[in-house]
């Protein structure tokens, strides 16, 4: 399995390729909402809008590494996300992103991962990007 990122300042994409497919892919991009960030006392965040992982190769660690390479991204700032949506439950989302380092934050139904919640890699060697040649894509193994 490869993971392909692209990113820049308004952007991040991660996408996992097994062969000619691609079972999973996460985004996130800077959160924009003035309301929410001077509730969360910080002057900028990302945020992810999207992780998805097709349900034939779930449970399987995907959706945990494309978060994982998505988190690399973030320039040392915090992240959030609210669960919800697709089709899982906000219940196995919120299980699922907390696993990651991601707590509860002060704006309800979303969960926030600063640099001091939690590494996002369990305590295992930090996955950094390598180039692969591609302008603006790095690859992942």
């Amino acid at each position: 399995m490869q993971y392909h990122c692209h990113g820049d300042e308004r952007d991040v994409s991660v996408m996992a390729q097994l062969g000619e497919m691609s079972p999973g892919a996460a985004s996130m991009n800077p959160f924009a909402g003035e309301d929410s960030l001077t509730k969360l006392k910080l002057d900028a965040v990302w945020w992810i809008n999207r992780v998805v992982v097709r349900p034939e190769h779930r449970r399987m660690g995907i959706g945990t590494k494309l978060v994982k390479h998505l988190l690399v991204h973030c320039e040392g700032l915090p992240v959030i996300v609210a669960p919800g949506g697709y089709d899982i439950t906000t219940k196995e989302q919120i299980a699922f992103y907390k696993s990651l380092g991601f707590v509860d934050s002060p704006i309800d139904g979303m969960l926030i991962w600063t640099p001091t919640t939690g590494d996002g890699n369990d305590g295992k060697k930090d996955e950094r990007p390598v180039e692969n040649g591609i302008a603006g894509v790095k690859s992942f193994a």
